[in-house]
């Protein structure tokens, strides 16, 4: 048998002491790359195909405000005289609606379940959409329940925007 004779030289550590660096040079030189590439982001442009939207000139679309209340299970009408005050007191130059209305109902947590609390919640969100089908037909509805709310009472948090009168146009 032959015998090999691998001989070490100082150029191996040199080799391995680089192959560090390198591979350091490397993910610096592709950091660099990926960060050039997401600056250039073009505009996202309507495509040609998809018919533009026309808001009726509406150009302030944020939300407006909130309002929160605490009823009792039959106070309808007093939710519905708090909403529309705050809509005609806050709604210059344009018309808001309910966008997002969080209904928790209150629960006793020594005698009842959150799940009570829900259903009155829930039952009071029905109710008050038979009564006043216009202050939550185009809201987004949160049903919950919560122990720091009395069990004959609803709290309410109502979130207002601009309403959004869209038009197609040619």
């Amino acid at each position: 048998m032959t015998e090999l004779n691998i001989e070490y030289s100082q150029n191996d550590d040199e080799v391995i002491e680089r192959s560090g660096w390198l591979y350091a040079d490397l993910f610096l030189a592709l950091t660099v790359i990926f960060l050039a590439t997401i600056s250039f982001v073009p505009e996202n442009s309507n495509p040609a195909n998809v018919e533009s939207e026309n808001l009726s000139g509406q150009t302030n679309l944020n939300v407006k405000g909130n309002l929160t209340l605490k009823v009792k299970l039959d106070e309808l009408d007093a939710v519905a005289k708090e909403v529309l005050n705050y809509v005609s007191s806050n709604s210059k130059g344009g018309s808001i609606e309910v966008v997002f209305a969080q209904i928790i109902g209150g629960y006793n947590s020594k005698t009842e379940t959150i799940q009570q609390g829900q259903l009155r919640a829930l039952k009071f969100a029905i109710d008050l959409g038979a009564k006043y089908p216009d202050i939550l037909m185009n809201s987004q509805r949160y049903i919950d329940g919560d122990e720091n709310i009395d069990s004959g009472e609803i709290g309410l948090r109502l979130t207002f925007g601009q309403k959004l009168d869209a038009k197609k146009t040619n």
